[in-house]
Formats: C-alpha cells, sequence, structure tokens
C-alpha cells in the first residue's frame, strides 16, 4: 500500500502560539492564559458561554477548542506496548492470506488489458451472469467481502513434494464499489484512492528472510508503490522498485513490455512467473489495514502523555477529570446537584434520555475513561449521538469511531437529520471524501453564504430557551398538584360511598346545610356523649351523655333511635362533602388532566428544539467566523481540491496547507472508521477532548490507538455478551513482540493482542461508578429478546416493546420453529434447510409491503452453510429483490451490529450431528447474537428434533420459543371497581380491553385496542389511595418512560367519570383514531 500521511510537526506547530500572558514562559493553546497559571493564581478566562451575557462572534473559533493539556513526553511502558501492538498488526497483516484465487473463499474475474485505462476514466462496465455472481455476493456478505482489481500477478508454485501450494495473486490492488443499473450492467468505481501492497503475498515468498530485513525492505517498497491513476509506465517503474528490494523472487531480466491476459502466462513450479495483468476480485476482507500500522509508527516516533490511551492502558490513570476547563459554564446540564466540572455546563437538551442516559451524559463530560454496556437494541447509536450533542453544545470537540461502517453511517445521519449537514464531518474513502468537499462546497460558496447569527440572535434563542423552561416546570407543578388533587376527590368520594351503605337513616338529613367546622364539632360531643354512655364507671354520668346525644339528633334531625356511630357517619359525610367542593375548586384553576400533560409535552418539544437551534446558531456562527476570513477560507477550498484529487501526491501537498486547527474548527464532530482516520486527519495528541467507540467488543488494540491518540478522554461503548474481535495469530509472533519490545510482565496479561478486545481493557481499567449499562430495549419483539434477557444479562433490561396481541395464531408468533427431515452433505451444508430457507424468502417478499421492504437475513453458525446459501442465492431471488430487501447472509460474526425486520436461523444440524459441533453453536456469545438480530420475527429451522437433544442452551431455547406461556401475558386482574368500570364501557363499545398490562416494567392500568391501534389509560381513582405521598411524582416519571416506549395515554379521572362517563369513552375512542403506529 502507499504510505501517505500527514506528518505533524511539533516545532512549526507551536511556533505560532502565543505566550502565557502571566508567566510570560509557557506557551498556549488556545486563549491568553495558560492552564497552570488559571489554577495557580485563580485566573478563569472565559473564551466563551453558552448561558452567558456576553456572546462574542468574532471569538467562535476558539469556541470549539479543545481543552488546553501538556503532553510532554510518554511513559516508557506505554510506549513499549504501543511498539509490541504494533509488530502485531504487521505480523497480523502478512499473516492474512491472499495467495491464490482459487481458494474457495475467494471469487474473480479476469479483465482486459485496458480495464484500468477505463477504471480511471469512470467507464469500467461490464454485463454477465459472471459479473452478477460477483455482485450478489457483496451485496449479500457485505461485511465479510470486499471488491478488489489486483494487477501485476505472481504466478508459480511453492514447496516441494506433497507440500506444493499454488500462488496466483496480485502484487498490488485497489478497492472497489459495483452498482447494478436497470439493464443489469454493473458499473465499477474506486472505493479508496490508496494503492494497497499485498505484504502476505510478498513475506510468504521470501520467508528466509529475518523479520527487521524484511521490515526495512517494506519500507523501501512502500516509498515505491504506485499512485492512482495507475498506468503501465507506473506499474512498470514499481516492478523495477521491487526487483531491485527482493531480487530473489523473479529473473532480474524478467521484464514487463504491455499489459497482457490473466491466463496468457502459464504457471511454472521451477520459477515465479510475473502476469502483468488485471483481475476482478471478491475476496475476504483483511484483518488488518496498513494505514494503522503506519500511524502507530509516526506515534512512536514522538510519542506524548496525557492522551486517553494514558487512561487505557496505565493503571491509577482511568479516575478523575484531567483538565482545567477553558470553557466557563454556570448552569448545571443533566447534573442533579453533580460535581464542580458538571456544574460548569449548560443546561440544553436536546434528546429524551433515561436516568442511565443521563448518567452517562454526566460521566462522559468529566471522566478520563467511562465504559458503557450495550445489549442488543438499547439503544447505543442514540446514546452517542446525544453524548455528541451534548459536547458540541459545550463548545468541546469530539471524535466518533467504530470499526463497522455501518455505527458510523448511522450515528452521522442521526446528527445531521438533528442538527445539519454541518454537525459532523466524514474521514473515509473515495465517496466519504467527495460527500465532504460537496458540504463545504455548499458552505464556502458563493451562492449558499452561512448565515451570520448576532449575538442578539444567540441570544435571544437562549433567552427562549429560559422562559420555555420556566413555563414547562410551571406545567409540571400544576399536572402533579391536578393529579394529587383528583386522587384526594376520588378517595373523599370512595370514603362518602362507604358511609352511605353504613347510613340506615332518612336520605333527607344529607342534604342539611351544615358547614365542614360545624360538623367536626358536633362529630366531637357524638363521640364524647357516646364514651360516657358505654363506660361503666361513668355510670352516674349516662344522663349527660344522652342530653348531649339528644341535642346533636336535634341539630342533625335525625330519628330518637339513631345510633351514636350512625351520627358520627352523617357528620363525616357532610364534612367530606365539603371538602369535595374545596378540592374541585383547587382542580378548576387549572386545566384538564390530560391538556395539561399534553401542554407539557409540547413544552418539552419546544426545548428540543431550541437547544438544536442554540446548537445550529453556534456551528453556524463559528464557519461564518471561518468562511470570511481570508485566509481560512482559502485553507477551505485548498482542502476541498485536495477532497476531490486522487492523485496522492498531490492530494498530500494541497493537505499541507490546512491548519488542522481549521479543519476542526469547522467540523468540531469528525467520524470515522478505525482504518480511515488517516484518510484525512493527521496525529496529533489530544485533538479531541473525547473519543467514542462504538461496537468495541469487536475493536482490537492495535486498531484503535490512532484514535486514542486523538483525544483527551474516551467513551468506550460495546457488549461483553457478544461477539469479540477475532484474529488469528501465532503465539510465537506474539511473544516475539512481546520480547522485542521489552514489555513488562505484568502488561502482557492483560494486553494480548490476540485474546485482548477493547472493550474487554476498558471495563477491567474504569473505576466501577464509570461502569453503566443501558438497561431499555427498543428493537425486538418481547418474545424474541427475552431470552437473552433471562440467560445473559439477568433480567436487568426493561423491555420497551411489549404490545398486546389478538388472537394467538401460529404463524404470527415472533419465534417459530421448524422441524424438517434433513441431512448434512459437504460438511456442514444441510441442502434441505436451505429449500425451507427459501421458501421463507420468497414467501416473505410476496407478503412486504411495498412502501416499506421486509428486511431479511439468513443466519447460520457455521461457514460451509453459509458458503452453500451464498451459492443459491442466485437461483432464487434477483439481484433487485436482494437490494430492496437488503438481504444479508452470514455467520453470527458477520451480522453482529445489524439488525433486520426477519431473520432466518439455520442450524445446520442432522440427528448425526458431534457433540463438539453443538458446543460450538452453543458459545454464550455466538447463540447470543443469532437469537437476537431480529426486530420483528425469528424462523428457526432444525432437522434435529428437541427430544433428540441433549441439555444446554439450544434446548432451553427452542423449549422457550415453543411456550405460549413466555410470552408477557395481561393479568385478568382489576385493582379497583372504577378500572373495571371503564374496561366494561369501553369493551361495550366494540374495544379489546387488557387490565394491568406489563410494559417497560410497568403496569398499566388499561391497554385499549381498536385492532390496529392501541393506547394507554391510567384510571386515577381509589387504586392510589394507599400510594405513598410521592406517588404522583413517580406516575408523572413512569408516564414519561412509557411514552419514551411509544406508548400514548388517556387519563380518567375518577371525578370527571363520575360527572360524564360517557363523554370520557369518547375521549378515549377519539385518541385511537387519531394514532398512527
Amino acid at each position: 500500500m502507499s504510505r501517505y500521511y500527514r506528518k505533524f510537526d511539533a516545532k512549526k506547530y507551536w511556533a505560532s502560539k502565543p505566550y502565557c500572558e502571566v508567566c510570560k514562559t509557557k506557551k498556549v493553546k488556545y486563549g491568553r492564559i495558560c492552564s497552570e497559571c488559571e489554577k495557580k493564581a485563580g485566573f478563569k478566562e472565559v473564551e466563551m458561554k453558552i448561558n452567558n451575557d456576553k456572546i462574542n462572534n468574532d471569538d467562535l473559533v476558539a469556541k470549539f477548542a479543545s481543552a488546553d493539556l501538556e503532553h510532554t513526553e510518554a511513559d516508557q511502558r506505554l510506549i513499549s506496548l504501543v511498539g509490541y501492538l504494533k509488530d502485531c498488526a504487521q505480523a497480523l497483516l502478512r499473516s492474512v492470506a491472499l495467495n491464490d484465487l482459487g481458494t474457495k473463499d475467494v471469487s474473480f474475474l479476469p479483465m482486459s488489458p485496458d480495464s484500468l485505462e477505463k477504471l480511471a476514466a469512470d467507464d469500467l462496465v461490464l454485463k454477465g451472469q459472471e459479473v452478477l455472481d460477483l455482485l450478489y455476493k457483496l451485496k449479500a456478505r457485505p461485511t465479510e467481502f470486499e471488491l478488489i482489481l489486483g494487477t501485476l500477478f505472481v504466478k508459480g508454485f511453492k514447496g516441494k513434494g506433497d507440500k506444493v501450494t499454488r500462488i496466483n495473486a496480485p502484487l498490488i490492488f485497489i478497492k472497489l464499489e459495483a452498482e447494478k443499473t436497470e439493464d443489469d450492467s454493473v458499473v465499477f468505481s474506486v472505493k479508496e484512492d490508496m494503492i494497497h501492497l499485498n505484504q502476505s503475498l510478498v513475506a510468504s515468498l521470501v520467508s528466509v528472510i529475518n523479520e527487521e530485513e524484511l521490515e526495512i525492505r517494506f519500507q523501501d517498497l512502500w516509498s515505491a508503490t504506485p499512485e492512482w491513476p495507475l498506468s503501465f509506465e507506473s506499474i512498470q517503474q514499481f516492478y523495477e522498485s521491487f526487483n531491485n528490494y527482493f531480487p530473489e523472487i523473479f529473473s532480474t531480466d524478467e521484464k514487463i513490455s504491455n499489459f497482457v491476459e490473466l491466463d496468457s502466462i502459464e504457471a511454472k513450479k521451477e520459477k515465479y512467473q510475473i502476469c502483468p495483468a488485471h483481475c476482478l476480485i471478491v475476496a475476504p476482507k483483511l484483518a488488518a489495514e496498513g494505514t494503522v500500522v503506519e500511524e502507530i509508527n509516526q506515534i512512536l516516533q514522538d510519542m506524548k502523555n496525557n492522551t486517553s490511551a494514558d487512561f487505557l492502558f496505565l493503571e491509577n490513570k482511568a479516575g478523575g477529570d484531567p483538565v482545567s476547563e477553558v470553557i466557563d459554564q454556570t448552569t448545571d446540564g443533566y447534573s442533579e446537584g453533580g460535581s464542580e466540572e458538571n456544574e460548569k455546563w449548560h443546561n440544553l437538551f436536546p434528546f429524551d434520555l433515561s436516568d442511565t442516559q443521563k448518567g452517562i451524559v454526566r460521566a462522559a463530560r468529566e471522566n478520563n475513561l467511562t465504559v458503557v454496556s450495550g445489549p442488543p437494541g438499547t439503544g447505543k447509536s442514540y446514546t452517542i449521538a446525544a453524548i455528541i450533542l451534548d459536547h458540541l453544545l459545550g463548545g468541546k470537540r469530539v471524535l466518533f469511531v467504530s470499526r463497522m461502517d455501518k455505527a458510523v453511517e448511522v450515528v452521522s445521519e442521526w446528527l445531521e437529520e438533528s442538527v445539519g449537514t454541518f454537525s459532523i464531518a466524514r474521514s473515509g474513502g473515495r465517496k466519504a471524501q467527495r460527500a465532504l468537499a460537496d458540504k463545504l462546497d455548499s458552505i464556502t460558496g458563493a451562492k449558499t453564504p452561512v448565515k451570520h447569527y448576532t449575538k442578539e440572535e444567540i441570544e435571544s434563542v437562549l433567552n427562549g430557551y429560559s422562559d420555555a423552561q420556566e413555563k414547562l416546570t410551571t406545567l409540571e407543578e400544576q399536572f402533579l398538584n391536578t393529579l394529587s388533587q383528583e386522587r384526594t376527590w376520588s378517595k373523599v368520594k370512595e370514603e362518602i360511598n362507604n358511609l352511605d351503605d353504613k347510613i340506615k337513616t332518612d336520605p333527607d338529613l344529607l342534604s342539611l346545610p351544615i358547614d365542614k367546622k360545624k360538623a367536626e364539632k358536633l362529630k366531637e360531643k357524638i363521640r364524647g356523649a357516646d364514651f360516657l354512655i358505654k363506660n361503666k364507671k361513668f355510670f352516674v354520668q349516662t344522663w349527660w351523655g344522652n342530653h348531649v346525644l339528644s341535642n346533636v339528633k336535634k341539630q342533625l334531625g335525625a330519628r330518637d333511635n339513631a345510633t351514636p356511630d350512625e351520627l358520627i357517619y352523617k357528620a363525616e359525610r357532610i364534612e367530606n362533602e365539603r371538602k369535595l367542593e374545596e378540592v374541585e375548586n383547587e382542580i378548576s384553576k387549572f386545566d384538564e388532566i390530560n391538556q395539561l400533560w399534553t401542554q407539557i409535552s409540547s413544552r418539552k418539544e419546544e426545548l428540543k428544539d431550541l437547544a438544536l437551534n442554540n446548537l445550529k446558531a453556534m456551528l453556524l456562527g463559528n464557519l461564518y467566523t471561518i468562511v470570511h476570513n481570508y485566509d481560512k477560507r482559502v485553507e477551505l477550498r485548498n482542502f476541498i481540491k485536495s477532497l476531490r484529487t486522487a492523485n496522492m501526491r498531490e492530494k498530500l501537498a494541497l493537505l499541507e496547507k490546512v491548519e488542522t486547527e481549521t479543519l476542526l474548527s469547522a467540523f468540531p464532530c469528525w467520524a470515522s472508521t478505525t482504518y480511515h482516520l488517516s484518510q484525512i486527519l493527521p496525529i496529533e495528541p489530544g485533538m479531541f477532548d473525547l473519543v467514542i467507540f462504538d461496537e468495541s467488543s469487536q475493536c482490537d488494540l492495535a486498531s484503535t490507538l490512532p484514535a486514542l491518540y486523538r483525544a483527551n478522554r474516551a467513551l468506550i461503548v460495546g457488549d461483553p455478551k457478544q461477539l469479540t474481535h477475532v484474529v488469528f495469530l501465532g503465539r510465537q509472533a506474539e511473544y516475539s513482540a512481546f520480547a522485542k519490545n521489552n514489555v513488562p510482565p505484568e502488561m502482557q496479561a492483560n494486553y494480548r493482542f490476540s485474546t485482548q478486545s477493547l472493550f474487554n481493557v476498558a471495563e477491567n481499567a474504569v473505576p466501577q461508578a464509570n461502569y453503566f449499562m443501558l438497561d431499555e430495549h427498543f428493537r425486538s419483539d418481547p418474545h424474541i429478546i427475552g431470552f437473552s434477557n433471562k440467560m445473559f444479562y439477568e433480567d436487568n433490561i426493561r423491555i420497551m416493546t411489549n404490545r398486546p396481541k389478538l388472537g394467538s395464531n401460529k404463524e404470527d408468533a415472533a419465534i417459530q420453529i421448524e422441524y424438517i427431515n434433513g441431512k448434512r452433505t459437504n460438511g456442514a451444508a444441510n441442502p434441505k434447510e436451505i429449500e425451507h430457507i427459501f421458501s421463507h424468502v420468497r414467501q416473505l417478499i410476496a407478503q412486504s409491503p411495498l412502501d416499506k421492504p421486509t428486511s431479511i437475513g439468513i443466519l447460520s453458525p457455521f461457514r460451509d452453510q453459509v458458503n452453500a446459501i451464498t451459492k443459491e442465492l442466485p437461483n432464487c431471488v434477483n439481484l433487485n429483490e436482494v437490494e430492496r430487501h437488503n438481504i444479508v447472509v452470514g455467520t453470527a460474526h458477520s451480522l453482529q451490529g445489524n439488525e433486520k425486520d426477519v431473520v432466518i436461523l439455520s442450524l445446520s444440524l442432522d440427528p448425526k450431528f458431534h457433540h463438539g459441533t453443538l458446543r460450538f453453536l452453543e458459545t454464550p456469545n455466538v447463540f447470543n447474537v443469532s437469537i437476537t438480530r431480529a426486530r420483528k420475527k425469528l424462523i428457526v429451522i432444525s432437522s434435529v428434533a428437541l427430544g433428540d437433544l441433549p441439555n444446554g442452551l439450544l434446548k432451553e431455547f427452542l423449549l422457550y420459543a415453543g411456550d405460549s406461556a413466555t410470552n408477557i401475558l395481561p393479568r385478568d386482574v382489576f385493582e379497583s371497581r372504577f378500572e373495571e368500570q371503564v374496561a366494561q364501557a369501553l369493551e361495550r363499545e366494540g374495544l379489546k380491553v387488557w387490565p394491568q398490562y406489563e410494559a417497560a416494567g410497568f403496569s398499566i392500568d388499561l391497554v385499549v385496542r381498536d385492532g390496529k391501534n392501541w393506547i394507554a389509560v391510567e384510571c386515577d381513582g381509589p387504586t392510589h389511595f394507599d400510594m405513598k405521598q410521592g406517588q404522583s411524582f413517580n406516575d408523572a416519571w413512569r408516564q414519561g418512560i412509557l411514552e419514551r416506549a411509544g406508548w400514548k395515554f388517556v387519563r380518567i379521572p375518577h371525578r370527571d367519570w363520575e360527572r360524564n362517563s360517557e363523554e370520557q369513552i369518547e375521549k378515549v375512542k377519539k385518541k385511537l383514531d387519531q394514532l398512527q403506529y
């Protein structure tokens, strides 16, 4: 591969920086005062304030400045560890073999001699079934395979006797993309403008060379690797250089004179042949990338400390806040009286978050290292987007990284939809670079000038937010007060009803005009008189008691035979009637409770919009300042040219004219895969305040180092219960790298390249207080996630997707088990199961809605079955259907991080299965991923009967899946007569009602469904009599959680029901008609 990167010149970087105005000795990265003087002398320079009176647009460039950390020489232990990881990545790169096109995982199509010329002109278009077969494989297995164009082939044989292997592979290649047109032609284009060297091939041909010498030769060869676009002359020159550095492979007198067909030169046993031909190849993706190795080499040249790598790999570094903040914020964010650091942040909240997510946001603000465990479907991308927005609102710079393109794409799209296209920049291949160039063109172009937000406009947004927040607080207080009063009314009304049952005298008595105070006094007199009458030792005084009672009866108009208890009941009833009047007067001061909640929801949406508008104003104001600065505008135009330039030397020359600070000021948030960071961004320690890793369980340690080094703090997101990264590296290579780099023994076990993922290391390094688990599942049907929740997550996940279903049709079950009489052939392939797979696929396609095609995943634990399914795919599904339904085929490793509407799981066993095969299938992480990829339906095809399976995970799961009792069922029990009355009235209207329905870990009083939509109905009445004092607040909090889970509410106060029950029923029906689920 070509080695092009932007070298960080520290001397040049610091030369333009000013000295601190206090100590006059230290350089300042941003502002005028160094962080040490801030701490010692109490100076506090306000570079920007979100909630401050003074907002100066001239200083907006400094607004998104990462914290001023001093980076001195790195700890020697860390330098040794990084050297070790670099050597391991290098060894892995050379061990991933693309040595023979004839291996079973490789598909290829020889190309004509003029293919490079057509590709450079964007005119490489092919037709035919062979081309479509390549595309089928790419589309169906996108995480496993990639498309390359190889050139300059080596042909021959290696080894002797029975150990001879064929060599037929390219020395260099370039990555491509392919898309089908309407006439079934396939258009090929360059994905990355980088030429890759097939290191594994070269290393295998010169195995007698020691590692140090091989490293030196590769370094020289990299500098001679040609650039895109390739020409015959550049390839000829490279071949000559190759022979200079590796003269033992080819005959030195062998020349190339022109491009030829791949089959025109035959392999010979006596020597290796060079064949200047081209070939399209679909091959397994590389497990390592040369760009990572090169970036680590660059880090090692002058490695600094105080980056997030320190906090991950060095003990006792992961807690606390490492920075003295440049930004002085005065209001608290998601904090509840949190740390001093949190109290410096803004109070603008653009997303609805759970309590756990709010805790993560707070931790990410101040901790050196934060770890988040995210089980399937628990909103990892949503949480990451919220953290990024929170940091951008705080004037911070964020780098988001994942090993997977899909994860980067999801978060990027979320941010762009929420804030705008200018909220994030993506580093990547040719497509990503040109998209970024277009984005910058729209910003810097004369036709679309950047809006200038004045100080007054920004202040207006902030003041609007403050006003809306106050109004929301008032509404929430009114809601809680009204809810409390409604329950007080219901409690008093119930007491009156109970008293009515006890009173056996004249009903006219109840309407006597006696006020509450007089009723209370009469009640006390009755109790006193009754005591005198009943207590024998005061017998002489009974005449007085009778006198008192007689007087009370006259005042109450009661009959002479009325008992003291009856008189007390009457007095209490009169007292309670007066209470009812007082409560109703209090309730009448506010809007109806459902209207109050609607106003609260509307106000919350307004607050989110205001927060996002404030961020837009900040970002656009910052861009305006840059665009209207001549020098910086020129830098951005050079940057745009570099993004559109294919020639790497020209690209590098243009990038050298762009200051890193300009890029980060224009885009304070960047997103990239671990392998694409070097495409645009240089390596500077602490460029970003925070780096966020997603799917970190699948990240090896080496590939994460360039991103960790670029940031001050890190947030690591992953799932220890899902698949970790897979590395096939020999133990000898690892231990040699340990020895070569003098890695201390105590570090060797903790940081082994082959066994430790980024998440493994992070969860062991982080304090418990900085470890979080996302616990709300929003993706799958409850029955699909239920087994994993129980077996792998100890029932700690709150399932937010439970909804009532009409009927119990087996075909509608979320998990469908299909037992067939299949048998294995050709290894682990099971043809009968494949037949059933595509029968289901055809049925799903036929039944799929036109406006929203059903996405389909086909999964098997065994690669032989996956290969057989892939081979059969073109015979059963056309390419348009593959694309339309996003059909993906693969093992659990292929589908991790990906979910589909329907997943078909082929177990590919038969009655003669080996128990070792079953043990592999039942590996907890493999099994967990396999059964949690489906959103709506999981179809399991098994050729082994349930009774033939031994006890284990698979048998437990099949029993669970077939047991309808494992579904969350409603309780057919009402908690009050009031609830029952409401339910009966709703059922008379033809609606289906479920009482005390379990959802998201709570009970909903009534769930009502009209056949297509459902709502939650809360009956605010006698159920709540014995609730604790905080019940009104808890109910509001509970309703908020359920609404985040997608529930819509109607509250029916007991008072309103008593007044007009028909009106309340109409309210429910109207709400159902308005819903669109």
